[in-house]
């Protein structure tokens, strides 16, 4: 189903992502029942049809003592900050809209988890330039290029000497680097053979025909369609934005930076 906004913060802010903002009052991520004024869980009515063989709309699942399930806007930074998920049995009750709220508290990072985290980071960081020293690529840089590079990666080695570590970090800048360009061109009628290109710090290694990636644009197209308009509504912009964190925390398992949990099943 479309629950997958609960994606678990812990995971959001080991995946590197920029100041995370969670503000989608109107969706929700859940549903509940109430017994003696406590919201308790109950998804059942998701796998639920109507008469019509259509899931159950937002109206029809009030209609039998459902309660939606929101989650309360709020915002953290990854970097320096952790969301604490607080029981269903605190939400907010609102009669008037048949809605739970949950409840977030945010809270700093402690010693050790900023420690992890930023280690983590670092280590990130200097995997990043490993394609760099590759011989073929360092054969051809000249010497000021290969120097830039050189001190770069100390100076990320030797963040954990920083006198304030892990609460105030002097990241060293990459300026000169890394080239925004493909470092190795490509021809869009052929096969997408090996393609090094930098963005927002991160080298992708593709090896796919062009119309295997048209057939997976495609059928991602066709899930997206699925979601947005024939069955359970959501946005647009709600469904890519699920499917991007889906994927970065798949790929964070993938490079072994999270274990795989049943995560999604929290919801």
């Amino acid at each position: 189903m479309g629950w997958s906004l609960f994606i678990g913060h812990k995971y959001l802010k080991r995946l590197k992502m920029d100041h995370i903002l969670f503000n989608n009052p109107d969706e929700w991520v859940s549903l509940a029942i109430i017994e003696n004024g406590i919201p308790k869980l109950d998804t059942r009515p998701l796998t639920w049809l109507n008469e019509n063989g259509n899931p159950l709309s937002k109206e029809e699942i009030i209609s039998l003592g459902y309660y939606g399930v929101k989650n309360q806007p709020y915002s953290f930074d990854p970097e320096t900050e952790k969301v604490i998920e607080l029981p269903i049995e605190e939400a907010i009750i609102d009669e008037d809209s048949k809605e739970v709220t949950r409840q977030f508290q945010v809270v700093p990072l402690s010693f050790n988890e900023l420690t992890i985290f930023n280690r983590q980071k670092r280590n990130h960081l200097i995997q990043l330039t490993d394609v760099l020293v590759f011989p073929d690529l360092w054969e051809s840089y000249d010497n000021t290029r290969r120097e830039t590079i050189r001190a770069y990666r100390q100076a990320l080695r030797d963040v954990p000497q920083q006198p304030d570590f892990p609460y105030t970090i002097n990241w060293p800048s990459d300026q000169g680097v890394f080239h925004t360009e493909p470092l190795i061109s490509f021809d869009w009628q052929k096969t997408l053979t090996v393609l090094w290109y930098f963005f927002n710090h991160r080298y992708f290694l593709m090896q796919i025909t062009r119309d295997k990636l048209n057939n997976l644009r495609e059928m991602q197209e066709d899930v997206a369609s699925y979601f947005t308009e024939e069955n359970f509504p959501i946005s647009g912009e709600t469904y890519w934005t699920c499917v991007q964190c889906l994927a970065e925390a798949k790929l964070a398992e993938l490079r072994g930076e999270i274990a795989y949990e049943n995560w999604l099943q929290k919801s």
